[in-house]
Formats: structure tokens, C-alpha cells, sequence
């Protein structure tokens, strides 16, 4: 059962390949390394500031968004099922709910961890073989940030469509999270760039631009997780097991 559950993670190479097979097909072109990875992971929207700079929005979205949705469509049940299907077996066994639920969680963080390490590892091995130019340190830091900011994306997203299905089913735990999830792209697409709605959007990252840096996205990001874990802790220690 652990091996399946662990084993699951590299579907995602199946769909990789869906998206991204014409690039080991395709001849190298002498691109970006850096934005030809973001391009690969998000949707760009570019925009003209001040005297014509032109600055670009790398924005979670359109087909890139398969990524995430897979993950979720694999562990968008990961805690909630227990809940359908053995709750009161486990609560009335265990001594610290609290403690079962952290578990459960750091499960989903290695899960989130290992799945967007095949996902990213691939990505940047594509693209280094698409771009055909030589990288600076600057790349491997950008892969490095990039890998923390989608796994905290996973785990934040993945998190929610859990805790919803607890709260109420599976259908509406999908339409509450991807609601949130379209609310937010369509803002990061529609607002300006300095404001809130961009800078503080965890499905928006302006890393590559002159003055901006991805390090309090990924602060951002993951203090969004830790307050989701919190509220979940405490919602699973105060549910009546026998619901």
C-alpha cells in the first residue's frame, strides 16, 4: 500500500511528456535558460511599464496548471478518506489527534516534495537541452527557488481540497479550491504590477525582474501552509468521530 501510494508520484512523467515530448524532438534553439524554464512551469503575461520596459508576469495557468491538477486528482483525498471510510476505527484508537494529523500532513509534504522533484528535475533537464546554451549559478538558483515555491503551491492547494472534502464531499471541495485557484490567476493576469494582488499572489512570481525577488513569495507561500495546517489541526481535534 505505501509502495502504490509513493509510486503514484511518476504519472506526472506521462503527462510531462504529453505537454512537453516535442522538445526532445525538437533541436536546441538558443533560448533563455531561465525563462524558457518559467515559460515551461507557468503562463507569461507581458506587459509595458514606465519608458517601455517590457516586464514579464509568469502566472500559474492555462495547460500548466495540469501539473497541480494532477497532483490533486492523485492526493485530493489523501487525509479526507480516512474520514469517509475508517474514522472512528482511527479516533477511537489514537491517543493524540493532533499528532495523526501533523503525521498525515508531513506524509503530504514528502509526497509534494518527491512529486515536484521528478516534475522540476525533468523540466530543468529539458530545458537545458532545448536552450543549448551554457548557465550561470543564477539558473540553478532560480530551478531551486521555483521547486520551493511549487511545492508550497501543491501542499497549500492540496491542503484546502483535503480539508473542504472533510468539511463537505469531494465535488465541492474541488469547486471551492479551483474557485480560489481561478480568482486568484485572473487577478494576478488583471492587476497592475505593483499591487498586492501581484506581489502577495502565490500564483504569480515577478523572480526575473530587476528589483523583485521569489524569496518572499516562498516566505509567503509557506506561512500560508503553516496557518492552513493549524486550522486544520485544530478542526480534526474538534470533530465528532462519530459523524
Amino acid at each position: 500500500m505505501r509502495r502504490k501510494k509513493w509510486s503514484k508520484i511518476f504519472y506526472v512523467i506521462l503527462l510531462l511528456f504529453l505537454l512537453e515530448g516535442y522538445a526532445i524532438i525538437s533541436e536546441p534553439m538558443e533560448l533563455d535558460a531561465t525563462k524558457l524554464l518559467l515559460g515551461k512551469l507557468f503562463g507569461t503575461v507581458t506587459e509595458l511599464e514606465g519608458d517601455d520596459i517590457e516586464i514579464t508576469k509568469f502566472i500559474l495557468a492555462s495547460e500548466k496548471i495540469g501539473y497541480l491538477t494532477l497532483f490533486h486528482i492523485l492526493y485530493g483525498t489523501y487525509l479526507s478518506e480516512y474520514f469517509q471510510n475508517i474514522s472512528v476505527y482511527i479516533f477511537s484508537r489514537a491517543r493524540d489527534r493532533k499528532k495523526w494529523f501533523t503525521k498525515k500532513v508531513f506524509e503530504l509534504v514528502g509526497l509534494s516534495i518527491a512529486y515536484n522533484f521528478v516534475l522540476v528535475g525533468m523540466l530543468t533537464a529539458l530545458t537545458l537541452y532545448q536552450s543549448g546554451r551554457s548557465v550561470e549559478f543564477d539558473f540553478w538558483k532560480t530551478v531551486l527557488f521555483v521547486f520551493c515555491i511549487q511545492t508550497m503551491i501543491t501542499i497549500l492547494t492540496t491542503l484546502i481540497l483535503n480539508l473542504c472534502a472533510i468539511r463537505w464531499n469531494i465535488l465541492a471541495s474541488f469547486l471551492i479550491t479551483y474557485s480560489i485557484i481561478c480568482f486568484f490567476i485572473v487577478a494576478a493576469i488583471r492587476a497592475e504590477l505593483n499591487s498586492n494582488l501581484t506581489i502577495w499572489n502565490p500564483f504569480c512570481y515577478l523572480g526575473l525582474q530587476t528589483g523583485y525577488s521569489l524569496l518572499p513569495t516562498i516566505i509567503w507561500d509557506g506561512f500560508l501552509c503553516i496557518m492552513i495546517s493549524v486550522v486544520g489541526e485544530k478542526w480534526v481535534n474538534h470533530m465528532d468521530i462519530s459523524l
